[in-house]
């Protein structure tokens, strides 16, 4: 049995859960994986969503809540939502966390690559908790594989700590929110990271009439400017402002799509 935890954002969960409990009773029938989702507490953003079953039927579960959330935010036709991406926040206690991510990062690195998703763990864990988030970004499908594979290593790494503390959302204070994605930028220190590239690889980045560039901003949160190219110069500027988390997904996606386009040269 696998059970993960995941924080979504409140209006997110009202998606998930729909109209009379309409959406999480076929996810619950579809899957027969046992879903919870806590209880709304006032001025907060975020709600938890706990997935308890076998691992296929918990797989099934998430696959069917993000395909909803997919479909409700980005507007898109039922046959395009495979297409999008979007970021699931896994909770993690953090005695558990260095089984996911294994020896020098090899096995989040391995699992990246079989799921073609971004994952980033969260240094900090999250206030009153022994918790931390594990950020998985990408479509559907991605992030289904990456759910696969981070519930089995869960499931066979069992949580031997009697004392973990599991987080609970909290109400905003000073109008911000821990570690909501909707107000990630105030609530933490906004930094900037540089990279160069060769003028060659600037076309992948931004993509079709700019999809890629704005598809990696959407996901990762972070403001992405590629400098104007010089005559005198083979590369470009790549910078990266937002804070530390965002930036890395950012960061990754765009190292990501660099090594993609080198696969087909």
């Amino acid at each position: 049995t696998a059970s993960i935890r995941s924080m979504v954002t409140s209006k997110e969960a009202g998606v998930i859960i729909g109209r009379e409990g309409k959406n999480i009773t076929k996810i619950r029938e579809d899957s027969t994986a046992k879903v919870t989702v806590s209880e709304h507490v006032p001025g907060s953003l975020d709600r938890i969503i706990t997935v308890t079953g076998e691992i296929n039927t918990v797989v099934k579960a998430f696959f069917m809540m993000t395909k909803l959330i997919i479909v409700e935010f980005e507007k898109e036709k039922l046959d395009l939502y495979e297409h999008r991406s979007l970021t699931l926040r896994i909770l993690v206690p953090d005695n558990r966390m260095g089984s996911i991510i294994g020896k020098g990062g090899s096995k989040i690195k391995e699992i990246q690559e079989k799921s073609k998703s971004t994952i980033v763990a969260s240094e900090d864990i999250l206030p009153n908790s022994t918790e931390k988030v594990l950020k998985i970004s990408g479509t559907v499908d991605a992030i289904r594989i990456a759910i696969y594979d981070i519930g089995n290593i869960l499931r066979e790494n069992p949580d031997r700590n009697l004392h973990t503390i599991y987080y609970k959302p909290t109400p905003m204070l000073n109008k911000r929110s821990v570690n909501s994605a909707s107000s990630q930028s105030s609530a933490f220190p906004v930094q900037v990271k540089q990279l160069y590239i060769t003028n060659e690889f600037v076309r992948c980045i931004i993509g079709k009439h700019g999809e890629s560039i704005k598809q990696i901003r959407n996901v990762s949160g972070s403001q992405i400017v590629i400098s104007v190219a010089h005559p005198n110069s083979t590369d470009r500027l790549i910078t990266i402002t937002g804070n530390n988390e965002s930036n890395k997904i950012a960061e990754n996606m765009i190292l990501r799509k660099i090594e993609n386009e080198k696969n087909k040269m």
